[in-house]
């Protein structure tokens, strides 16, 4: 349903209803209301199979709700990965030079 209005999706006539727009971006809010990186305009993005971008967005959600301060995380790289002590992970790179191993969506280190 789009937030606008009371009808699913064209009702209202935003353009955004038409795009499914309105929505992802309401996602990625902060709480002051500061627009948060989206998952699709990380790089690497694109390079990961589909099982392993819905990870990514749930990480990702999820990581945002964590911090009182979201905007201060800005992820700039995810890459699908492997060594032998962690198995299978995302590594996740931030503009601040830290980088996480995603293992689930609620499972970082």
């Amino acid at each position: 349903m789009c937030d606008g209005c009371d009808t699913f999706p064209l009702g209202c006539g935003s353009p955004e209803c038409l795009t499914g727009e309105e929505n992802l971006a309401k996602k990625f809010m902060s709480y002051k209301g500061d627009r948060l990186t989206n998952p699709e305009s990380v790089k690497g993005f694109e390079k990961l199979t589909n099982d392993q971008q819905q990870l990514f967005e749930s990480f990702l959600s999820n990581f945002y709700k964590r911090w009182e301060y979201p905007e201060r995380h800005i992820p700039v790289n995810v890459a699908a990965t492997w060594d032998k002590s962690s198995g299978k992970y995302l590594r996740v790179d931030f503009k601040d030079g830290q980088w996480f191993h995603v293992k689930g969506p609620n499972t970082w280190y």
